[in-house]
């Protein structure tokens, strides 16, 4: 597979409204009616800045999931910001 990009970024937002915004970010739209995450939602887009290309991943969990617990090691592995 060929790498499409210099530099990946994997993020996770924790704040209410997230999905929301990664709504806006990926899709360049914003809705307001969206219904609450269930589980480990995440989107990925590419930009150019500079001539390099970024390719942050954003993630988005519920945060009164019941299965957060259990989900945490495989989200936090290689975070690159929160």
């Amino acid at each position: 597979m060929v790498k499409t990009y210099d530099y990946f970024f994997k993020l996770l937002l924790i704040a209410s409204a997230k999905t929301c915004l990664l709504f806006r970010f990926s899709e360049d739209a914003f809705n307001t009616t969206f219904i609450s995450t269930i589980g480990i939602n995440f989107k990925i887009r590419t930009i150019e800045l500079d001539g390099k290309k970024i390719k942050p991943q954003i993630w988005d969990t519920a945060v009164k999931c019941k299965i957060q617990h259990k989900c945490k090691r495989g989200i936090f592995l290689r975070l690159n910001g929160i």
